[in-house]
């Protein structure tokens, strides 16, 4: 029905690129500003809603171009000379908080982007399956619902749902896995270039899973 497809759509939200405050829709979804009025004082990519760049820039830039997509073309750090590459979604060094909440976090007051670890009881104990609800048979995935009903505690009793939103891919920004696969940043760096994010599927659950800061993945707040 329309009704569902509607619903299907809203699930997938926005996504961030590790480190960055500001966040892409999908592909094919107008923007507006605070006043309602659509923006059109950029030339969008075409085919899609927002500034594809390839090539990498600085954080200032990246602040002062919000609707800018940097993508490397190849692997690695949407940042040029990152020189907070070490800490907390990429958190600058004179920015204190008594909760480790990133200036860039781009959560509301209160809440904050959860670290690594936080997603441990989604698989399985010693596998890489996912602890869903009634799974293996109804996953609650496809066009019908798009997404996944995953244990917060052992295999029964209290759930969350996650949604299967997909991504803005590194190598070109463009949309992939769309109600197949769900990626969820934490704010905890890996490497350089890496972050660590849980990554879900029907067939598997990385809930420390690593992939490069130039992915745009989905984001989940949790109370500070």
């Amino acid at each position: 029905s329309a009704e569902r497809a509607a619903g299907v759509t809203n699930t997938r939200g926005l996504y961030y690129q590790f480190g960055r405050k500001d966040p892409f829709p999908a592909a094919s979804v107008g923007l507006y500003n605070v006043s309602g009025t659509a923006v059109s004082a950029f030339t969008a990519t075409p085919g899609d809603c927002i500034v594809r760049v390839e090539g990498k820039t600085e954080i200032k830039t990246a602040v002062q171009y919000p609707f800018n997509f940097y993508y490397p073309g190849s692997t690695g750090d949407w940042v040029s000379n990152n020189p907070y590459y070490n800490n907390s979604w990429n958190n600058p060094a004179w920015h204190t908080s008594s909760t480790g909440k990133s200036l860039f976090d781009p959560c509301p007051p209160g809440w904050k982007l959860p670290v690594n670890g936080t997603w441990n009881t989604f698989a399985l104990p010693g596998t890489n399956t996912p602890n869903a609800a009634n799974y293996p048979g109804d996953y609650k995935s496809g066009n019908d619902q798009a997404g996944w009903e995953l244990y917060m505690s052992g295999s029964s009793g209290e759930t969350v749902y996650y949604p299967a939103a997909g991504c803005r891919i590194y190598t070109t920004g463009t949309m992939n896995g769309e109600w197949i696969s769900g990626y969820y940043w934490s704010s905890t760096p890996h490497t350089t270039i890496v972050g660590v994010n849980c990554s879900f599927s029907s067939s598997y659950m990385y809930p420390q899973n690593t992939s490069y800061r130039s992915q745009s993945f989905s984001v989940r707040c949790i109370q500070e």
